[in-house]
């Protein structure tokens, strides 16, 4: 006999594996499995990731859960009522709507290459916050210190996101790049 019930599917697509785990209304697993994909090193300090093979690993993860569960007697097909996904966020992939398909392997988020790209918006503003800290501890008082740090901490925030933008533009123009190489047959 099946047990009716409601249950959740959690996708966790993380760097070197996919896992889909089935979870009953007291938040038990019921059912899960896991599946790795290959790690691609171009160069050194390069990463990347194959993104029909990562999109393959989720398929199979959730169709060998959805199979455990149901043999251990649970109707996961009428009750599977969501799908939550947690993914590897900063990892770039570019992808052709009108093909339908992705134009390069993901860049991962360990990639170094952009890292030049970076540096050299964050290196300005490191030297910046010091000459400003100095001076702040020199002339003014607690209270307005601790201002400067709120505010400093406001524009961090900030600056970590435009940086973090900028960061997947890089990859992103890269990941075009290598495509049009690709594209003109220059590998």
């Amino acid at each position: 006999m099946l047990k009716d019930d409601v249950f959740i599917g959690s996708i966790d697509q993380g760097t070197s594996s996919s896992m889909f785990i089935i979870y009953d209304k007291s938040a038990r697993p019921i059912g899960s499995h896991q599946a790795e994909f290959t790690q691609f090193y171009p160069q050194a300090g390069w990463v990347e990731h194959d993104p029909m093979e990562i999109l393959e690993s989720v398929k199979v993860c959730i169709a060998k859960a959805l199979d455990k569960a149901t043999a251990d007697g649970f109707n996961v097909d009428k009750g599977l009522k969501a799908i939550g996904l947690t993914n590897q966020r900063e990892t770039t992939l570019v992808w052709s709507k009108s093909i339908g398909a992705p134009l390069h392997n993901a860049i991962v988020w360990m990639d170094v290459r952009t890292a030049s790209v970076c540096r050299s918006f964050f290196l300005p503003f490191v030297f910046f916050v010091i000459l400003i800290a100095l001076t702040n501890c020199i002339v003014e008082f607690v209270c307005l210190r601790i201002q400067f740090i709120y505010k400093l901490c406001e524009k961090l925030v900030f600056f970590t996101r435009a940086m973090h933008a900028r960061a997947m533009h890089a990859r992103a123009l890269h990941a075009r790049a290598l495509h049009a190489r690709a594209l003109h047959g220059e590998y």
